[in-house]
């Protein structure tokens, strides 16, 4: 599994967990970023896009759980380079789980010509509020 485990370390302070990215991910099968714990709470995501990704058509990704694909993040372009925010957070209701550890994923809604070049780091900010 790619990806990283978040942890609650009873600190309160915002940790990321991430997954490095390219063009030839995303498209068949999700690409795990890591899980949060019980309780984590999402404070933002995003990809930094270091190689722009040229696929043909659309050259857009998703940001979200494994039971909500595109919860923080929905088709997001990946064709410019640079920190590119999630654009669903404000609206998402996937923000919090006190129940269940939440695996979160990236996955590439590519279409067109299949792409040649593009890579970059799918992340994950959170936080686990003190007791």
């Amino acid at each position: 599994m790619a990806g990283a485990y978040g942890r609650n370390d009873g600190s309160a302070n915002i940790q990321t967990i991430s997954v490095a990215v390219d063009y030839t991910q995303g498209q068949s099968a999700a690409v795990t970023i890591g899980r949060l714990p019980k309780g984590a709470v999402v404070d933002d995501a995003g990809v930094t896009v270091t190689t722009a990704f040229n696929d043909g058509t659309n050259k857009l990704c998703n940001i979200g759980t494994s039971s909500d694909a595109s919860g923080f993040a929905s088709a997001i372009s990946l064709a410019t380079i640079g920190r590119i925010g999630a654009d669903d957070m404000a609206t998402s209701n996937d923000l919090y789980d006190n129940t269940q550890e939440v695996t979160c994923i990236f996955t590439h809604a590519r279409t067109g010509t299949a792409a040649t070049a593009g890579a970059g780091i799918a992340w994950v900010k959170f936080f686990v509020p003190a007791n």
